[in-house]
């Protein structure tokens, strides 16, 4: 199968999930839809990112590998469904001490900025939380930020800051 070739056209939700279950827990394949994400062409990449998504739902072990240089993708100004789709799915994985406390100020970064779309901001908050919960003065910075924007937020930016700030006061 070409990938490439299928994620530079437009294509739909059940040819994802029907590609992200031939690419199923085969390492190779996956490597190749990670490749695809990092091409930086358009549209194939922000597409391979929507396949990554699928495969990630069925597979998540398959970031374990790609930690590090979805963080690094974090940082580039790419297309906002790159962006969407690895927080997403970093949040589920077990995040790498090496990578931790610059995920943690990215994740910050992005909550406090009013400019991002509201899903990267609502999965920044679950990355940070995760980051942060065993840290009283993180969870402290995280508690500040969020109540800092949540008068102005967005239905999902609020609904899923109120259970961040509910986690918060329990664990403190």
């Amino acid at each position: 199968m070409d990938l490439y070739q299928i994620l530079k056209g437009r294509t739909n939700r059940d040819h994802m999930v029907e590609i992200a279950e031939w690419v199923g827990k085969d390492a190779e394949r996956f490597a190749e839809v990670w490749r695809l994400v990092n091409c930086g062409e358009e549209p194939t990449a922000p597409y391979a990112s929507w396949l990554m998504d699928f495969c990630l739902q069925l597979y998540p072990d398959h970031l374990l590998s790609y930690r590090k240089g979805a963080y690094e993708l974090l940082q580039q100004p790419l297309h906002n469904m790159i962006h969407r789709n690895l927080v997403k799915h970093l949040y589920r994985v077990e995040i790498d001490e090496e990578i931790e406390g610059d995920l943690y100020d990215l994740a910050i970064n992005k909550i406090s900025n009013p400019q991002v779309e509201v899903a990267i901001r609502v999965h920044c908050m679950d990355i940070a939380w995760k980051i942060a919960e065993p840290y009283v003065e993180l969870r402290e910075e995280l508690r500040l930020v969020i109540e800092g924007h949540i008068a102005d937020g967005s239905a999902g930016f609020k609904s899923r800051g109120k259970r961040i700030l509910k986690r918060i006061e329990k664990a403190n």
